[in-house]
C-alpha cells in the first residue's frame, strides 16, 4: 500500500475514534472506565505485536521509558479531559478547539527543536485565535442541555495543553529510531496500571460492588482498536512522506467525527459555528 492509503486509513480511524468518545459522553459512561478499557486494549494489541514481530528487541533504554511515561500520562489526561469536555459542551465547539493545540505547539517547537516559524503560520495563529472566539459563544438553545458549558470549555482547554505535551513526545518518536511498538506498549501499559490501581482502590474505599457494563467494555475496546490502527497507519505514512503533507490529511479526522456527530446526534449548526469550524481548519492547515 502507498503512503496516501495509510494516511487515509489514519484519517478515518482517528475520526471514528473521536466520534466514539462523543458516543461515550452522550451515554454518560464513566470516563475512567472507558479510558481503562481503551488503554488496556491498545496495551494487549501492542504486547501481541511485540511478542510476534519484535521479540529480539529486549533492551529498552531508560530515556525511552521516561519518554513513554510522559507520553502516557499526557495521553491519559488528554483522554479524561476530552471525555469530560464532550459531556459538558457540544462537540461542534470542543472538537475544533482540540485541533487548535497546534497554536500552543509552535512556540515550544521553536524553543525545543529549533524549528522556524513562517509568515503563513503567523496567519494561522491569528486565524485560529479568531476561530476559538467564534466557537466559544454559547447558543441560546443549548442552555438546558449544556448548563455547565463554560466548565466544558475549560476542560477542552485543559485537553489542548495535554495535546501539546503529547505532540512534543510524538515528535520525539518521529525523529528518533525508537521502536514504536515498544514505546506504545510501555506508554499505554503505564496508563492501564495507573487506572487499574485507581479504579480498584476506589471500589475498596467506597465499599462498592463491582458492576460491569458490557456496553462500556465494547465501546472502550472499539476506541482502542481504532486508535492502534490510526497510530500505526500514521507512522507508516510518515515513513515515505513528509510530516506536513501527512498531517494535513490526518487533521481532517475531526471533520469525520463532526459529520458523524451531526448526523447521529443532530447537533445544531449555526452560521457562526460553521464560520468558526472553517476558520479553525484553515488555521490547522496553515500551521502544519
Amino acid at each position: 500500500m502507498t503512503w496516501i492509503t495509510f494516511a487515509f486509513i489514519a484519517l478515518f480511524s482517528f475520526g471514528i475514534q473521536k466520534f466514539l468518545f462523543k458516543v461515550s459522553a452522550e451515554r454518560n459512561y464513566s470516563s475512567k472506565r472507558i479510558t481503562l478499557y481503551f488503554m488496556a486494549t491498545v496495551t494487549c494489541i501492542a504486547l501481541i505485536v511485540q511478542l510476534i514481530f519484535f521479540r529480539s528487541d529486549s533492551m529498552v533504554h531508560l530515556l525511552v521509558v521516561f519518554g513513554a511515561g510522559i507520553n502516557g500520562i499526557a495521553f491519559l489526561l488528554l483522554s479524561l479531559t476530552r471525555l469530560k469536555a464532550l459531556k459538558l459542551a457540544p462537540s461542534l465547539v470542543v472538537m475544533p478547539l482540540f485541533e487548535l493545540s497546534n497554536i500552543l505547539m509552535l512556540p515550544l517547537s521553536i524553543l525545543l527543536f529549533h524549528d522556524s516559524i513562517s509568515g503563513i503560520q503567523y496567519i494561522g495563529i491569528i486565524l485560529g485565535t479568531f476561530a476559538g472566539l467564534l466557537l466559544l459563544k454559547k447558543q441560546d438553545a443549548e442552555h438546558s442541555k449544556y448548563p455547565h458549558f463554560i466548565i466544558g470549555v475549560l476542560f477542552a482547554c485543559g485537553a489542548m495543553v495535554c495535546a501539546l505535551f503529547l505532540g512534543l513526545t510524538s515528535k520525539y518518536i518521529a525523529i528518533s529510531d525508537v521502536n514504536k511498538v515498544t514505546f506504545i506498549l510501555i506508554s499505554y501499559g503505564i496508563n492501564t496500571l495507573i487506572l487499574l490501581i485507581q479504579t480498584g482502590s476506589s471500589y475498596v474505599r467506597k465499599k462498592e460492588t463491582i458492576c460491569i457494563n458490557y456496553e462500556e467494555i465494547r465501546l472502550g475496546i472499539g476506541i482502542g482498536i481504532f486508535n492502534f490502527i490510526a497510530f500505526f497507519s500514521h507512522i507508516y505514512a510518515l515513513q515515505t512522506q513528509s510530516i506536513p503533507v501527512v498531517g494535513v490529511i490526518v487533521s481532517c479526522s475531526t471533520v469525520v467525527a463532526l459529520g458523524l456527530s451531526i448526523y447521529f446526534y443532530k447537533e445544531k449548526l449555526t452560521v457562526q459555528r460553521i464560520l468558526g469550524i472553517i476558520m479553525a481548519f484553515i488555521a490547522v492547515l496553515l500551521l502544519k
